[in-house]
């Protein structure tokens, strides 16, 4: 969002809170602290030197690689998880940066902590037809898999969020809620590499594996639905693992099948797992085989992670990353470059508001209005037809709980209202929305502050920005 400007505040605010929750027990992966850890170093560097703007990207997406490949020891993945995610585009200009960045932190590592394969994978058979409808199969699950977790964790966060008000409440409701899962589930503790590692291994096979699978995506669900930090890249691999251990204990159980090679379908679904949730197929791929599985098996692997990000494209349409920004009103599908926009108007992004209301209008009313508004914005006017400003949507989500109360529209209003001038700029509104996290804001009259003159929405500005040419 700003050409690659990170400062040591920004590094801090988040890898403080992942490295206390992961250390607390939280089932969220560490991954998301150690990639914001490089990016933010590259940054600072590329800020001292006065760096241009698309030499600090660059070095953004450099730094977030070198991370990933010193973490898993997996340069070209560290380089294809930059070009994908951070950078969200490939160009030959970026290849050197990138890629010796990524080679350059998986050599630092392996010279300081001596480790070779992360995941010590057994021999896996010879790749023939039937690997390939295996992992087909493998694939199919795991992005229904994905799918599931990445709804989950929401549903989640909005249903603690109706249920408990304060943020310490849910934070202890949460951390019950895992102490018991890991009684029965040790494994689901934290970002779960030793739970990959034993699964790889062959110690956690059969019903215990299909048990650990679904206390992990619930116990995942649950961390990030309490607002504990953290991501679920460690996470996606486990449950990929523990799916295709599943797949392959399960197929020794019909007597009309043959006995499928549990190493390949384990690799299969771990990459298959990580491309669904992640959104990174290739990064994914090539972490599954970099990190100790047969270079034999890499069509199989590369068929089951195309499957599953295809079909969670089309059955869901996003990563876990670009969700989340949906559920924000951010209407954003990556890691594109968002460039310069400061001298651009809002004008062409004003739409009039879907709905509008009287302000003595009842809580069924307003009910109705919003749901068929939506992110366009319901406005509420006084008897003089007067704006008074924009209906906020998570006060009606709680009034619609008790709807016997005397509610009416105006009760029912952003508090405080938040709006902007038709002259405001595009980076000016873009900045409000990252501060303010709502989906609209109101545009009002410069002279006539009573004077609607339309709405923005966020997912309008984002999209809108990010076709701005650098």
């Amino acid at each position: 969002m700003r050409g690659g400007l990170l400062g040591l505040r920004d590094g801090i605010s988040v890898v403080g809170p992942i490295l206390t929750s992961v250390g607390a027990g939280a089932s969220v992966g560490i991954e998301a602290a150690v990639t914001q850890v490089g990016a933010t170093l590259a940054s600072l560097f590329g800020q001292a030197q006065r760096l241009p703007r698309s030499e600090m990207r660059i070095l953004v997406g450099s730094g977030a690689a070198a991370a990933i490949g010193a973490a898993y020891g997996a340069p070209l993945a560290g380089a294809l998880y930059a070009f994908e995610l951070i950078l969200g585009e490939y160009s030959t200009r970026m290849l050197a940066s990138v890629g010796l960045a990524a080679v350059a932190g998986s050599a630092m590592s392996s010279a300081a902590l001596g480790h070779g394969s992360t995941f010590q994978f057994p021999p896996i058979s010879q790749v023939d037809g039937t690997s390939f409808l295996v992992a087909v199969l493998v694939g199919s699950l795991c992005a229904l898999l994905g799918i599931a977790t990445m709804v989950l964790t929401s549903e989640c966060e909005r249903g603690l969020r109706r249920l408990l008000k304060s943020p310490l409440s849910r934070f202890a409701a949460g951390a019950a809620v895992l102490a018991g899962l890991a009684v029965a589930a040790p494994g689901v503790l934290g970002s779960g590499h030793a739970g990959i590692v034993d699964t790889v291994g062959g110690r956690i096979v059969g019903t215990a594996a299909l048990g650990l699978l679904f206390a992990k995506i619930g116990a995942a669900s649950i961390s990030l639905g309490v607002g504990f930090r953290g991501g679920l890249f460690s996470a996606s691999l486990l449950i990929g693992a523990l799916t295709g251990s599943v797949v392959a204990y399960g197929s020794s159980l019909v007597p009309s099948l043959p006995q499928l090679d549990s190493s390949l379908c384990i690799a299969i679904g771990m990459a298959s797992a990580g491309a669904s949730i992640i959104g990174s197929p290739l990064a994914m791929i090539f972490l599954v085989l970099e990190t100790g599985a047969s270079l034999d098996a890499t069509a199989a692997v590369a068929v089951g992670a195309i499957v599953a990000s295809f079909l969670t494209g089309r059955l869901f349409g996003y990563s876990f990353a670009t969700w989340r920004f949906q559920l924000r009103g951010l209407g954003i599908e990556g890691g594109r470059d968002v460039s310069r926009f400061s001298a651009l108007s809002i004008r062409s992004l004003v739409r009039p508001p879907k709905q509008t209301l009287d302000a003595e209008a009842g809580i069924e009313e307003v009910l109705r209005a919003v749901s068929v508004a939506g992110s366009r914005g319901t406005a509420v006017k006084g008897r003089d037809g007067r704006f008074i400003g924009l209906i906020d949507p998570d006060l009606v989500e709680i009034a619609s709980v008790e709807r016997s109360l005397p509610v009416v529209a105006t009760d029912l209003i952003c508090n405080p209202p938040v709006n902007v001038s038709e002259f405001a700029s595009l980076a000016e509104i873009l900045d409000l929305f990252r501060k303010d996290d709502r989906a609209t804001v109101a545009v009002i009259d410069s002279i006539d502050s009573r004077k609607l003159i339309g709405c923005v929405r966020a997912r309008d500005a984002y999209a809108s920005a990010a076709h701005v040419p650098d």
